[in-house]
């Protein structure tokens, strides 16, 4: 599938407004890395695994520009958007691992900040 249709498909599982994606939305996507939070920096490291995706919540620039000279696509999709699906797996593992163990879940916990979408100066809208 193409970047702009995976993109599509992520922003609309995450709880975020909005993602920043990286990349020729035309370009083939068949190995997508994942790291939760803020795990930009791991980027080389998923290129080095043959990943031409490399989903995260947070990147620096600098990390950016290395992406982009090295060919690999990337999806910012927010720090809390991309943990927030894996805590309710992680508690699972961990009970499962270590029954006599309570394991609990915040449900106090939120996204820190907001998107402001202002589609009228957006370059691209997927």
């Amino acid at each position: 599938e193409s970047l702009g249709t995976v993109a599509n498909r992520i922003a609309s599982r995450l709880t975020y407004e909005a993602i920043q994606v990286m990349g020729s939305l035309d370009s083939p996507i068949r190995t997508i890395a994942i790291g939760c939070g803020a795990a930009g920096n791991w980027v080389k490291e998923a290129h080095k695994q043959g990943a031409d995706l490399f989903l995260t919540g947070e990147m620096r620039y600098h990390d950016q520009l290395w992406a982009h000279q090295a060919g690999i696509s990337i999806v910012v999709a927010g720090h809390h958007a991309t943990e927030a699906g894996a805590i309710p797996v992680l508690a699972h593992r961990i009970r499962q691992a270590f029954s006599a163990v309570d394991v609990a879940v915040s449900k106090r916990d939120h996204a820190t900040s907001h998107w402001i979408i202002y589609p009228e100066k957006s370059t691209t809208c997927l």
